[in-house]
């Protein structure tokens, strides 16, 4: 609560050394184009703003914005095989909906790679989640992501499990839209995918006041590579 614009946002600045291995888990003899193999070793700055605020019944943030900066700087004097600094940042805002507890959540995110280039490149999936489309669909060494979202209730079991140990909070919806797109040229390059989708989530917390929601999703690309999907993620 650093009270920078308001009375109830906050900040947080971030600094550390992040590692990657990049190994084969099979032969690659039989590609043309063999993928960078070797040791990403770097740091990492990032700093975070937020004034979004929850209620008794939130299902989400329900008003205010999310903004994230990363740096990423890759070195050989750290141990890196590769030279190389990421950039990424993102903004997401959250508006009240027409009915209780729903939210309706623009947000954008972008990404810039300076320096040696994988020949994966060195895009991900961690900066650019185009869901409905393959975790290789994308690749430049800059991108652009939008995405609209629309989530609601659908019920608050408030039930434990365990003597308490696992407790389910609430279970709410999130309708999606995605458009985003990567290119190793310039911005007006780019080739842009949408992909939609659904998904439900189970919040729950445990005696180790550890929170964490379980998420099954549907999504489809509706572009050139688009697959439809089925999937389930833990987030903590």
């Amino acid at each position: 609560f650093n009270r920078v614009f308001t009375e109830y946002d906050r900040q947080a600045f971030s600094i550390g050394m992040q590692n990657i291995n990049l190994s084969n888990i099979s032969t690659i003899d039989s590609f043309a184009t063999k993928p960078s193999l070797g040791n990403i070793t770097g740091l990492l700055l990032a700093w975070r703003y937020l004034s979004s605020r929850m209620y008794a019944a939130s299902i989400s943030p329900e008003d205010g914005i999310d903004l994230k900066m990363t740096i990423e700087l890759n070195r050989p004097g750290w141990g890196s095989d590769y030279s190389f600094t990421n950039y990424s940042s993102s903004l997401r805002k959250y508006f009240k909906g027409p009915f209780s507890h729903h939210v309706l959540t623009p947000s954008i995110s972008g990404f810039y790679s300076q320096g040696d280039q994988l020949q994966q490149s060195n895009f991900s999936w961690r900066y650019l989640a185009l869901r409905g489309y393959p975790s290789t669909t994308l690749q430049g060494n800059k991108g652009i992501l939008s995405s609209l979202e629309y989530r609601f209730p659908i019920g608050y079991p408030e039930k434990g499990l365990l003597y308490g140990y696992t407790f389910f909070d609430r279970v709410w919806g999130d309708l999606f839209f995605d458009y985003g797109g990567a290119s190793f040229g310039g911005l007006d390059k780019i080739t842009y995918k949408r992909g939609v989708g659904v998904e439900c989530n189970l919040d729950l917390t445990t005696l180790w006041y550890l929170a964490a929601t379980i998420k099954f999703g549907y999504a489809k690309g509706l572009d050139a590579g688009g697959e439809e999907v089925f999937y389930v993620n833990l987030g903590l």
